[in-house]
C-alpha cells in the first residue's frame, strides 16, 4: 500500500508524527507533503543515529528500543537492514531466503510512556503514529499505555503468519487497537503474508 493512497481517510487534521522503526527516515517526503510536523524518529539500531540527525536536523531523533517494559534485549541486525528485529526469524526464512541476521547487539528497551517523559515530548502535538518494527508491533503499542488515545491515525506493518517467532498477527493488532477506538480501514498484504495497515480512530 502506498502511503499516497491514504489521504481519503484523513478526515481530522494531521498534526505531528511519531515514527518507530525509522530506518533512514525515508518517509520524510510524504510527511512534508502532508504538512505533518513535528516528527520524532525512533530506532533501536544506533547505526542510523548519525544519518537521521544529519538528514533531519529539525526533527527529534531517539535511539532506543520500544516495548512494553524496561529490559535489555538482543537486537538482531539483518543483512538488508530493514528486516532487523528483536525477534528471531520465523517463516521469513522461507519467504525471503536471501535475508539473514549477521550481527547481534544488546539494546535497551523502554516503554513509550518513559521515552515521552525523558525527551519532554508534548504528546498533544502528535496524532499520527507509524510503527515498523518487524513483528514487535504489539509490544510497542502496549508501551504507549493511555497515550494511544492521542492518536487519530496508526500506520503499521502487519503479519498474517509468523514471519518472526512469536510475532503479533494482524488479528492481535486489531483486537488491541480496538480498545482505543482505532479501526483498520486499509490493508495491503503481500503474497508473503506481511503488509501494511492503516487504523483510524472511530
Amino acid at each position: 500500500m502506498l502511503m499516497t493512497d491514504l489521504q481519503k481517510h484523513f478526515t481530522k487534521p494531521l498534526k505531528g508524527a511519531i515514527h518507530i522503526g525509522a530506518h533512514h527516515g525515508q518517509e520524510k517526503g510524504w510527511y512534508n507533503q502532508n504538512n505533518i510536523n513535528p516528527i520524532v524518529w525512533i530506532d533501536a539500531n544506533p547505526q542510523y543515529e548519525l544519518g537521521l540527525r544529519s538528514q533531519h536536523p529539525n526533527d527529534i531523533t531517539i535511539i532506543s528500543g520500544v516495548g512494553s517494559e524496561n529490559k535489555i534485549e538482543k537486537f538482531k541486525i539483518a543483512n538488508n537492514g530493514e528486516s532487523s528485529s528483536f525477534l528471531n526469524l520465523g517463516t521469513h526464512e522461507q519467504e525471503h531466503p536471501h535475508v539473514n541476521f549477521i550481527e547481534e547487539i544488546e539494546v535497551e528497551i523502554k516503554p513509550m510512556t518513559q521515552l515521552i517523559l525523558e525527551n519532554n515530548l508534548d504528546i498533544e502535538k502528535y496524532n499520527f503514529l507509524n510503527v515498523d518494527v518487524q513483528g514487535y508491533e504489539l509490544e510497542v503499542f502496549k508501551g504507549f499505555g493511555e497515550y494511544l488515545n492521542n492518536f487519530d491515525y496508526v500506520y503499521c506493518e502487519v503479519n498474517e503468519d509468523y514471519l518472526y517467532e512469536n510475532c503479533a498477527l494482524v488479528s492481535h493488532i486489531d483486537e488491541y487497537l480496538s480498545k482505543y477506538n482505532l479501526e483498520r480501514v486499509e490493508t495491503f498484504m503481500t503474497i508473503h503474508k506481511w503488509g501494511d495497515a492503516l487504523y483510524v480512530k472511530k
